[in-house]
């Protein structure tokens, strides 16, 4: 909404995070159409009735629109008057974050001297530093998730943990980014054990959709996703430690 689709995918375009990947609309927001999502709207920072910043309202120039295969999926789809529609469903005109793009903005985060000025991310060190502690820290860190059981160390932890509830151990540092949407389970993490130094970037999806209906609700998540997940992580976790003998 701030940003607008120009500006988001250009920037990144031109410090080589997206290669293949495009954001053209708003998140879990009904009721839009591609046209509607080009349009963001007029937005004001105020402080003591002063105006800090005003952004006015844009119309993205661009259509933009990623290249993927297969974005025809499934065989119908619930539609917005939750009714099934029996014919695939398309993706075309999704939001799309390949899995090389997702892991290279992660590296920029993680290790952001590896990389030229120019394909960095325009932030401060205190930006950075705040940024992977909000991504690495566990829902116990904060007083109003701490004694919500329903919100356990691997809530968010796919990787290693998405298959169990116990606790993480305090040396293993997990800073990462899920999201879970259509029966695709997804995690971009960088990986570190502490004590052993040891770490690793690690990037998956799965798509869990037996029925191959969309937007019903009916994906195999805590059956087969998370479950893969976990085994995933901790093979490549212990390949790694196996590589320090």
């Amino acid at each position: 909404e701030l940003l607008g689709q120009d500006y988001i995918n250009q920037t990144l375009r031109a410090k080589g995070v997206f290669t293949n990947s495009v954001i053209n609309h708003r998140l879990d927001i009904t009721g839009l159409d591609a046209e509607d999502n080009r349009n963001t709207n007029n937005i004001r920072f105020f402080r003591d009735n002063k105006i800090l910043y005003d952004k006015p309202e844009e119309y993205a120039k661009n259509i933009w629109k990623h290249q993927a295969t297969n974005a025809i999926r499934g065989v119908g789809y619930i539609n917005s008057k939750d009714s099934l529609v029996n014919q695939p469903f398309d993706f075309a005109g999704k939001n799309f974050y390949t899995l090389k793009d997702m892991e290279g903005t992660l590296q920029r985060i993680i290790f952001p001297e590896f990389f030229p000025l120019a394909q960095r991310f325009d932030i401060k060190d205190g930006d950075y530093a705040f940024l992977k502690k909000c991504m690495s820290d566990l829902p116990k860190s904060y007083s109003f998730y701490k004694n919500n059981p329903e919100y356990y160390d691997s809530y968010v932890k796919f990787f290693m943990f998405g298959d169990s509830k116990d606790a993480i151990p305090d040396d293993i540092k997990i800073y990462n980014k899920v999201g879970t949407a259509y029966g695709y389970l997804i995690d971009c993490a960088y990986i570190e054990n502490t004590t052993k130094d040891i770490g690793f970037f690690l990037t998956a999806v799965i798509h869990v959709n037996k029925n191959k209906i969309y937007n019903d609700g009916k994906y195999e998540y805590n059956e087969i996703g998370l479950p893969f997940m976990g085994k995933l992580g901790k093979a490549v976790y212990d390949y790694e430690l196996s590589r320090m003998k």
